[in-house]
C-alpha cells in the first residue's frame, strides 16, 4: 500500500498531508507549521479596507477532470486520451462537478492516481526532449545540484507554490539514491515526477491561509493565484500566457483587493477566460452534454457569446432571458416556426416575429430537459426551472416519504385523461405529496405549449386536451405568454421583472467558483447581487466584484 492510500482520507479531515509512493517505504516528514500570524512576506496583515469576518468557509478541492488534464498538459505537454481520463474519477453529483463536499476519497481515486503518475512519469523522461525537459544536462547519473534545480523548477509548477527546504532535504536524497542504483541521472527524475503527481497538493487544491484573527484566514498569493487561475481559465497558474500570474505570487502581489481585480481582468479579456465565461453558463443551463456540432448548442452557445462579450455594453446580461431572436439555421428555424430568410445558409440571427419566445428558455436546449419516456413532464420540468433559473431547491424524496405515500390512497380519479385534470389529485391540499407538487407542477405546467425538441404546440400528443399555457412560480409570480397563454414569453419577463434570474445567476456563480453550495453567505451574495444590478447586469463585472472580495480571498475555519 502507498503513503497515497493512508494519507487521502486523513488530509480531508485535517488539510495537511501528502500522498505518493517514495519507493522506499518511509513516511515523509510532516509538514512545517504555519507561520505565526503576520510573518509571512506573501500574506502579512489585511489590508486596511479589508473586513476578514467576510471570508467563507472552504475545503481542500480535488481537480476536476478537465483541470487535471490541463494542468498535465501544462506541465508535461501531453494530451490525456480517455482511456487516461476514464483512471481519474469524475465528480457527477454536482451541475459543475466540483463541490469538495462530494469528493470522497476512493481507492479508485488512489489507484487511477498512482497508475497515471507511473504511465506519465516515464513517457516525461524518454530520450526525446528530456534534457529540455529537465532544464539542465547532468554530469553524472548522481548530479545533486541538475537534480535539484530540476526538482525546485518542476516541484513549483506541481505543487503551485515554491519547494520548501525542507522537502528538498526530503525528496533529493531519495531521488540520487533511485538514479545511483539504476545508474541513470532519468531515472531520479522519473521518480520525482511519479511522486510529486500523486502529492496531496497536486491532486487537491488545499489552503491554509495566514491567520489574521482567531478562526479567520487569509489566503496567501500562492493560493489566491491558484484560485484565480482555477476558476478563470480552468488551469494552473503557470498557465497564465499573457500574464505572469506565478510571478505576481512569488513576490506578494496578489494580496489586495485591487491587485487581484487586476490580475483577474487580464485573465477574464483573454480567449481561455472567455471559454470559462462561456462553460460556466453551458452547465448552469444544462447544455454542456451537447455535441459542440449540435445546433441546438450552437444556439445556446452563440447568445451567451453574444450578451457576455459582443454586446456588453450594450446590451444587459438579463437580455438572455428576453431577447426576440436567435441564432438558428433553416431547420431548427422551421422547427420553432420561424421564418427563415430566403437565400440565407447555415446560421444567422432571425426574429421570433409572431411565434411565442423569448430567450434563452425557448432554447431546444434548456426545452429538452424534464423528458420522461419521450414526454415532457410538468414535474421535471418545474424541478428544472425552479432550481436553476429561479434558485428554489426542491426537497429530495426520502425513502421513507416514498414509503408513505404508497401507503396514501389517493383521491378519487376525474377520469379525465388530461395532464391538468390527472394532476389535480396531487395538488388537492389534503394529499400528502402535494407541498411539492403545488410547487413543482404549476411552472411546468407553463412550458407545456412546447414539445422536448421546442416544438409549438396547442394539444397533448396522446390525449388531444388543450393546452392553457399558463404558469406560476409560487412565491414569485404567475406568468403567461401571448394572448394569455404560451407561457415561455411570460416565464422570461417574469424572471427579470421579479430580479430572481440576476439573483440566481451570481448565486450560481458563487456555487461555481466556491466548490460548494452557499451557507451563511446570503448576505454577500445579496450585495453581489446589488452592485450586479447596479452595473447594468455586466456579468464580466460581477466575477471581478467575487474573486476581489473577501468572501474568495479570507476563509473561515469550518464550524
Amino acid at each position: 500500500m502507498t503513503r497515497m492510500a493512508v494519507a487521502l482520507p486523513l488530509v480531508l479531515v485535517a488539510c495537511t498531508g501528502y500522498i505518493g509512493d517514495d519507493s522506499f517505504g518511509e513516511p515523509r516528514t510532516e509538514p512545517q507549521a504555519a507561520p505565526s500570524p503576520g510573518t509571512s512576506p506573501l500574506s502579512g496583515p489585511p489590508p486596511a479596507d479589508d473586513n476578514p469576518t467576510l471570508g467563507t468557509v472552504s475545503g481542500a478541492r480535488r481537480l476536476t477532470n478537465r483541470e487535471y488534464a490541463n494542468t498535465v498538459a501544462q506541465l508535461l505537454g501531453e494530451r490525456l486520451t480517455e482511456s487516461d481520463m476514464a483512471l481519474y474519477p469524475e465528480n457527477v453529483a454536482s451541475i459543475y462537478g466540483n463541490d469538495y463536499q462530494q469528493q470522497t476519497p476512493s481507492r479508485t481515486l488512489i489507484d487511477g492516481a498512482e497508475t497515471l503518475g507511473e504511465r506519465l512519469a516515464a513517457k516525461a523522461v524518454t530520450a526525446a526532449g528530456r534534457e529540455a525537459f529537465v532544464g539542465c544536462r547532468p554530469a553524472m547519473a548522481a548530479d545533486a545540484t541538475c537534480m535539484t534545480t530540476f526538482l525546485r523548477a518542476f516541484g513549483r509548477r506541481v505543487l503551485r507554490r515554491p519547494v520548501r527546504a525542507d522537502e528538498v532535504q526530503f525528496f533529493l536524497p531519495r531521488a540520487l539514491a533511485r538514479a545511483t542504483a539504476d545508474n541513470d541521472f532519468y531515472r531520479g527524475v522519473e521518480f520525482l515526477v511519479r511522486t510529486l503527481l500523486q502529492d496531496l497538493e497536486f491532486l487537491y487544491r488545499i489552503e491554509a491561509g495566514q491567520q489574521v484573527s482567531p478562526g479567520i484566514a487569509k489566503l496567501t498569493s500562492h493560493e489566491v493565484a491558484t484560485r484565480l487561475s482555477y476558476l478563470l481559465w480552468e488551469g494552473p497558474p503557470e498557465d497564465a500566457t499573457g500574464l505572469p500570474l506565478a510571478k505576481l505570487a512569488d513576490e506578494g502581489k496578489l494580496r489586495t483587493r485591487q491587485e487581484v481585480r487586476d490580475a483577474a481582468q487580464i485573465m477574464l479579456a483573454q480567449t481561455r477566460g472567455q471559454a470559462q465565461l462561456r462553460r460556466f453558463h453551458a452547465l448552469w443551463m444544462g447544455y454542456d452534454f451537447l455535441s459542440t456540432a449540435d445546433a441546438a448548442r450552437v444556439e445556446s452557445s452563440a447568445l451567451v457569446d453574444r450578451i457576455l462579450f459582443k454586446d456588453r455594453g450594450k446590451r444587459p446580461w438579463v437580455d438572455l432571458f428576453r431577447i426576440e431572436e436567435s441564432y438558428v439555421n433553416e431547420a431548427l428555424a422551421k422547427q420553432y416556426g420561424m421564418t427563415w430568410p430566403a437565400g440565407t445558409r447555415g446560421y444567422a440571427w432571425v426574429p421570433y416575429g409572431a411565434t411565442p419566445r423569448k430567450g434563452v428558455v425557448s432554447h431546444a436546449s434548456v426545452l429538452s430537459h424534464g423528458v420522461a419516456d419521450e414526454e415532457t413532464s410538468q414535474i421535471h420540468r418545474g424541478k428544472f426551472a425552479l432550481e436553476t433559473f429561479f434558485c428554489i431547491d426542491v426537497p429530495e424524496l426520502t425513502d421513507e416519504l416514498r414509503m408513505r405515500i404508497a401507503m396514501t390512497p389517493l383521491p378519487p380519479s376525474t377520469g379525465s385523461d388530461c395532464k391538468i385534470d390527472r394532476a389535480r389529485s396531487r395538488l388537492d391540499p389534503s394529499t400528502l405529496c402535494s407541498g411539492c407538487h403545488r410547487l413543482l407542477e404549476p411552472a411546468g405546467f407553463g412550458l407545456e405549449n412546447y414539445d422536448a425538441a421546442g416544438r409549438y404546440r396547442t394539444q397533448e400528443p396522446t390525449t388531444g386536451c388543450s393546452i392553457l399555457g399558463v404558469g406560476e412560480i409560487l412565491g414569485v409570480g404567475k406568468f403567461k405568454g401571448l394572448g394569455g397563454g404560451n407561457g415561455l414569453p411570460g416565464m422570461g419577463d417574469l424572471m427579470v421583472d421579479s430580479q430572481a434570474v440576476d439573483s440566481c445567476g451570481v448565486k450560481q456563480y458563487f456555487r461555481f467558483a466556491m466548490g460548494r453550495y452557499e451557507a451563511d453567505e446570503t448576505a454577500q451574495i445579496d450585495a453581489l447581487a446589488g452592485r450586479f444590478r447596479q452595473g447594468r447586469h455586466d456579468f464580466t463585472a460581477m466575477v471581478l466584484d467575487l474573486v476581489s472580495s473577501e468572501a474568495f480571498r479570507y476563509q473561515k475555519e469550518v464550524p
